[in-house]
């Protein structure tokens, strides 16, 4: 029996996400094994390297010129998303992009191109599609179990950060509350529907004395009539929820964004006169790290992800660029 390769990473940005959940999920996961981290952040730097066992390079373009990782892993703030994605490829290392993988169609196009030209991945996270949760939310749609969709309603907002320093709050960074949470309104769209020829009114928010918007909404009619009621924000109530509405029935998540490994996600599904409730407990993480793996073998996955990314983009900038 052939053993199944093991794929060099090497991590750029020492994140939230990375510190939390991501630096776990590539140590334990039996295809990947860490090769180097590199961060402007000495101190995160340090700390989560000898966490991770792993080893610390100075500068991002030593990590990427020392030819021995085959996947870079981008957790930087959003402005640096493009110019290290694209260092990468450039040296034919496959890459896996925090959201949003770019903040430009253009910028998407040209690392499309660079990456197909060199047979590599470029893969945007968006883990919660590969949660249980929603691939039961997809069979139920393609099933037709609840009828034809009426109309679906997606909600994404927390509480404003209490660092207003949060990289997630300046402009110069291409920081604000739709590249954070409002692309999860785009995405959700585009997984679920055919968004190319979509009609979007959208309606962006800031609040005095910040320099990114700070909450937003939007309405998207697709060609086949559908619509997505989607609302996101820096300054909200927290919610994470999808709700869809159909002929006979509906259907409502409370977590469908966020539910971490050992999580209950409970799907609410009213049908008629019967309401019954489904739970799931799953490691979406790991989940896209399988997927990643899959992806590394195949051409037609790596494809699959090109076509995703720029639909993704395309939609965005409908909504806000």
């Amino acid at each position: 029996m052939n053993e199944k390769k093991v794929y060099k990473v090497g991590l750029f940005g020492a994140s939230n996400i990375l510190d939390n959940v991501m630096g776990d999920v590539f140590s334990s996961h039996p295809n990947f094994t860490i090769n180097g981290l590199s961060s402007n952040s000495y101190k995160k730097k340090e700390r989560i390297a000898d966490y991770l066992n792993c080893h610390k390079y100075s500068s991002y373009d030593e990590l990427v010129n020392n030819d021995k990782i085959d996947v870079g892993y981008v957790s930087l703030a959003n402005i640096d998303h493009f110019r290290i994605a694209k260092k990468l490829l450039i040296n034919k290392i496959h890459c896996l992009v925090e959201k949003p993988l770019c903040c430009s169609v253009e910028e998407c196009k040209e690392l499309t191109y660079i990456a197909n030209k060199n047979n590599l991945v470029l893969m945007e996270t968006f883990q919660f599609q590969f949660h249980s949760q929603f691939k039961y939310i997809n069979d139920l749609i393609k099933n037709n179990k609840l009828g034809s969709i009426r109309s679906v309603d997606v909600k994404f907002g927390f509480p404003p950060f209490q660092n207003l320093k949060d990289i997630r709050y300046q402009k110069s960074l291409n920081g604000g509350s739709f590249f954070d949470a409002g692309v999860y309104i785009s995405k959700i769209a585009t997984l679920l529907f055919d968004t190319s020829n979509a009609e979007v009114l959208s309606t962006i928010s800031n609040i005095e004395g910040f320099e990114v918007d700070i909450y937003g909404s939007c309405m998207i009619k697709t060609i086949c009539k559908n619509t997505i009621f989607g609302s996101w924000g820096f300054d909200n109530h927290y919610s994470c929820s999808l709700e869809i509405w159909f002929s006979n029935g509906r259907l409502k998540a409370n977590r469908i964004f966020t539910s971490k490994k050992g999580y209950h996600a409970k799907i609410v599904v009213e049908n008629k006169d019967k309401t019954f409730e489904k739970s799931f407990i799953d490691d979406q993480y790991f989940n896209m790290l399988n997927e990643l793996y899959l992806t590394l073998s195949s051409s037609k996955k790596r494809k699959e992800n090109y076509i995703a990314n720029l639909k993704q983009v395309e939609l965005m900038k409908k909504i806000f660029l």
